[in-house]
């Protein structure tokens, strides 16, 4: 498996707890410096030519907070990358920001100067099929979506994992 933009190795330190045969790729030195720190398996390169040179070498990519550092034509191909370093049958998961919150669209998203801008998760559908990927899961479809107040408090007892968890949950379980 591949942490495409793996930073500190958050999740690659997560997977490879799990047992699970897992690299990191970023192109930021210190990140990369702490993730190996670590021990974790996290190389300094761009992702991009990355994948450039691991053609179907991974049953699975993580993506998380990438694309919206991306602009479109880099984001395309990016996604087209993702889909000829995936093994026939490979899962590409990719987190990014809801453009549909108003919540990440004021409070925290253009905090970060790399970011470039929300791509809303039919765009994302739409450069995968035509990578040739076939979306799976989407938790635009799936997650209720309601408008709630503001807390500074984290709540006392954690909430049942929601359905949309429980989907992204079953694409990694054969991982370990």
């Amino acid at each position: 498996m591949l942490d495409l933009g793996c930073g500190t190795g958050v999740f690659l330190d997560q997977l490879t707890r799990q047992g699970v045969n897992v690299s990191g790729v970023d192109d930021n030195p210190a990140s990369v410096k702490y993730a190996q720190l670590q021990g974790l398996n996290a190389t300094l390169q761009d992702g991009l030519s990355y994948l450039d040179e691991h053609p179907a070498s991974f049953d699975a990519i993580h993506c998380s907070h990438l694309v919206e550092h991306l602009p479109f034509d880099q984001l395309q191909s990016c996604i087209e990358k993702i889909a000829r370093a995936l093994v026939p049958g490979g899962i590409a998961v990719l987190v990014f920001p809801d453009p549909e919150s108003i919540r990440s669209q004021l409070l925290g998203f253009w905090r970060d100067p790399d970011h470039v801008r929300f791509y809303h998760p039919d765009t994302l559908e739409l450069l995968a099929n035509a990578a040739g990927l076939d979306l799976e899961f989407n938790s635009q479809y799936h997650q209720p979506r309601s408008v709630v107040g503001f807390t500074p408090y984290p709540p006392e007892e954690l909430p049942e994992v929601n359905e949309s968890l429980r989907e992204v949950g079953r694409c990694f379980r054969w991982c370990g």
